[in-house]
């Protein structure tokens, strides 16, 4: 019988304190519930988040999702901590700008180690790209899984980001059993940075895997309409292999991808993103086109 893992990707849109985001920063609490009981109904094994915050009104949302859900969590801070500390006006306005956000990984498996992997330059004041692992423990052994959030727009550093994502994933200590990568890659998979994961590397798009032809799109959604507006497939569930074995994606589909109904917005969105849901199995042997 082969061992089989449900996972899930999703951005969950922390909502900063920057212009444009207060419909996500007010809406917060009750598109985390929306989300926590969306997931709950799906069983996923793994969920992969991209900008789990961290703030005294909301507190950790990928802990309070990991106790909704009964599962085990991990969570790194992306951007870098605030180095400023001054009075007056300044004060108060640099202090909208000092919120934590980061990946996590949530696990029904035992969670045995972690590692955080720097994609980016660590010099950035404004954001810092890295990549969470997790080791699980499984009943054929352990085995890592990565949340990713990488650069938006058309910036050179991804192509970088993605080198530095490669070496994390392919120098990984738990290399005897494939990796399963997730997380908002903020580019779509024609991208030259792409095609080097699945044509170079031999990384296999689970959804594109099982729907060829379905567009999938996952980012765009506008929160304060009950019309779907996605319109790019940034979102991802990779599998990479190990030894010409891959997790084989059996089961892919959107996930938190309609909306809900709010008192105060009239209607809302778990995110802006939605959800990437994956069921992925082991063993299948392939030729690993990365050799």
């Amino acid at each position: 019988m082969s061992m089989r893992i449900r996972a899930v990707t999703l951005n969950l849109l922390h909502g900063a304190p920057l212009p444009g985001a207060r419909r996500a920063r007010a809406s917060l609490a009750a598109r985390l519930d929306w989300t926590a009981e969306c997931l709950a109904a799906e069983e996923p094994d793994v969920v992969l988040l991209q900008e789990a915050s961290a703030t005294p009104r909301h507190g950790n949302t990928a802990a309070r999702l990991a106790r909704r859900l009964c599962m085990e969590h991990v969570y790194a801070r992306a951007n870098p901590a605030p180095i400023w500390r001054v009075g007056g006006f300044a004060a108060r306005f640099v202090d909208a700008f000092t919120f934590e956000e980061g990946p996590a990984v949530l696990s029904r498996l035992p969670i045995v180690a972690s590692h955080v992997h720097r994609l980016s330059s660590p010099l950035s004041l404004h954001e810092r790209r890295i990549a969470l692992e997790a080791v699980l423990e499984a009943p054929f052994g352990r085995f890592s899984v990565f949340s990713v959030h990488l650069t938006a727009g058309s910036r050179p550093g991804r192509s970088r980001q993605i080198a530095a994502l490669i070496r994390a994933v392919e120098g990984r200590r738990e290399r005897e059993h494939p990796a399963i990568i997730g997380g908002d890659f903020n580019v779509e998979e024609h991208a030259d940075e792409m095609r080097a994961l699945t044509q170079v590397r031999g990384w296999i798009d689970s959804f594109r895997h099982v729907h060829p032809d379905v567009p999938g799109h996952t980012w765009g959604q506008l929160l304060a309409t009950a019309l779907a507006t996605a319109g790019r497939r940034i979102d991802f569930l990779f599998s990479a292999p190990a030894g010409g074995v891959h997790w084989d994606p059996i089961h892919s589909r959107l996930v938190l991808d309609r909306s809900f109904p709010h008192a105060r917005a009239g209607v809302l969105w778990a995110s802006d993103h939605y959800g990437v849901l994956t069921d992925f199995a082991l063993p299948t042997t392939r030729r690993n086109c990365a050799l």
